[in-house]
């Protein structure tokens, strides 16, 4: 298994199984007016951000998944800076934002959206796991075609009474 530190646990990949080294949060909650959770008090803070990063790209065997994983994570920060979001605060439907975005403004294909929302949850996995966030938000996002023919053939009512008519 290769061990990747997460401070304050280590994960094992490919099966993310995760070794708890100490069971202290790095993220508190705190009861909200309604009884439910607030949003994370702390944001973890750069260097631990960075050092989580850094861990996940080290476990990246090859140079251009590398760099891959490293452009898509550095064009989604933009874009969540331009928001106003830090990417510790993200949400799913921010994350379904950005998807769209990349479609409708990007004009990036599919496949290149698909990519991209991959890395996003496989680094939004890691800082689960590492425990900087609770939730994966990218996890629940989806990958949509605007304006995709339909797989299955459609009938209209006139294409409907031509089949069943009889010969």
């Amino acid at each position: 298994n290769v061990y990747l530190r997460l401070a304050p646990g280590v994960i094992t990949l490919p099966s993310m199984r995760k070794k708890r080294l100490d069971s202290t949060p790095s993220v508190a909650l705190v009861p909200s007016a309604v009884g439910q959770l607030a949003a994370p008090v702390e944001v973890p803070d750069g260097a631990k951000l960075s050092a989580a990063l850094d861990g996940l790209w080290a476990t990246l065997e090859s140079v251009h998944s590398q760099r891959v994983y490293k452009g898509d994570w550095r064009r989604y920060s933009a874009w969540l800076e331009e928001q106003g979001v830090h990417p510790c605060r993200a949400t799913v439907g921010g994350v379904q934002r950005y998807v769209n975005y990349l479609r409708d403004h990007e004009g990036l294909a599919k496949s290149s959206r698909a990519r991209a929302l991959s890395v996003l949850r496989e680094v939004y996995r890691a800082l689960v796991v590492g425990e900087l966030m609770e939730m994966n938000p990218a996890r629940e996002a989806k990958n949509a075609s605007v304006g995709a023919d339909p797989r299955a053939p459609w009938l209209d009512e006139d294409g409907l009474r031509k089949l069943l008519a009889p010969p």
